[in-house]
């Protein structure tokens, strides 16, 4: 599972929120909600239910945050579960302002001092939201890098023919694993084993492969993530 565990501890700093306001089962509890809610409206269902069920390099690189290169040039992609940290703290804040009684939605005050107003618990929101905002900007990039991977074929090592195994140009098989399918020529191959500049894949007939040579072969890393990305408002996102 790729899911990213986030915990109340991890509240802290920017988007600190005092253990002092929240029950720590309820806490959690709205932290796990909201992680789920906010992938599947960032990235899509068909992406968080792989998240979900898979560890995949690809997807620690995109919720750890990863250096990368685009057209020769060394980019950064902030991490997605920063970007969900925001967004969970912007939900609690919002609502922090009232609690629910009895008697219905109450102001909360402190023993010795009065809580901030809605305005003030909506600038802190805010704040985070247009940070949230840049993060996710430049993750999309990455993202739209990553949905498709381009390499040239440019050896074949013919040895067994049945199970050939290619070397790909730029000597690298990024975010390609054990089980991932390759397109060649139009063709779906599964991957059986993977090295940092080579891969394997069974093919027929016998000695197919060595044909591939100068072929282009695409996997998708991100693949499943939803074409349509949204964008996060400073607003109620």
């Amino acid at each position: 599972m790729a899911v990213p565990t986030i915990s109340p501890t991890d509240f802290s700093g920017f988007v600190n929120i005092s253990a002092d306001t929240y029950s720590q089962s309820d806490f959690q509890a709205y932290i796990t909600d909201g992680t789920e809610q906010h992938l599947r409206e960032l990235l899509g269902d068909p992406a968080y239910i792989d998240i979900r069920d898979n560890t995949r390099a690809v997807y620690t690189a995109l919720f750890a945050g990863t250096d990368w290169v685009y057209d020769g040039k060394n980019r950064i992609a902030d991490s997605l579960t920063d970007v969900l940290k925001m967004l969970i703290y912007a939900d609690w804040v919002l609502e922090g302002a009232v609690s629910q009684s009895d008697v219905g939605a109450v102001m909360n005050m402190n023993e010795n001092a009065v809580g901030p107003n809605g305005g003030m618990q909506g600038g802190l929101v805010v704040k985070r939201l247009a940070r949230a905002a840049r993060c996710w900007e430049n993750i999309t990039e990455f993202i739209d890098e990553f949905r498709a991977v381009y390499q040239v074929i440019e050896s074949v090592d013919n040895t067994d023919p049945l199970n050939p195994i290619f070397t790909v140009s730029g000597a690298s098989t990024l975010y390609l694993e054990i089980g991932d399918t390759v397109t060649i020529l139009g063709d779906e191959y599964t991957v059986a084993d993977v090295t940092a500049t080579t891969f394997q894949i069974a093919v027929t007939p016998s000695g197919i492969g060595s044909t591939f040579v100068n072929e282009l072969a695409m996997w998708a890393p991100l693949g499943l993530v939803r074409i349509d990305l949204p964008t996060i408002e400073t607003g109620i996102f």
